[in-house]
């Protein structure tokens, strides 16, 4: 093999590395801002369902539902939309 192979294969692998490297620190810092509004979008969901729990009012705890929503029945088998349950 000569020493142009060398060369090539070396900096081959090399921008693989970096292109490697780099990907992954660019889908991580988009994943901390994606997990940050996640985090709050659920803390809004949650506090939405207690306030309409304790409302005890049935139709606007039905509109939290999405409407490919799944009750699992124990025992018994998952009732699936908002239709269903």
């Amino acid at each position: 093999m000569g020493r142009n192979s060398v060369v090539a294969i070396f900096l081959l692998v090399t921008g693989f590395g970096i292109g490697y490297l780099v990907r992954g620190l660019m889908e991580t810092s988009h994943r901390a801002g994606t997990r940050a509004a996640d985090l709050a979008a659920i803390e809004k969901l949650h506090r939405t369902d207690i306030a309409t729990t304790l409302a005890q009012d049935p139709d606007q705890l039905i509109n939290l539902w999405s409407d490919d929503c799944v009750k699992l029945g124990v025992p018994g088998p998952a009732i699936i939309g908002k239709k269903g349950i």
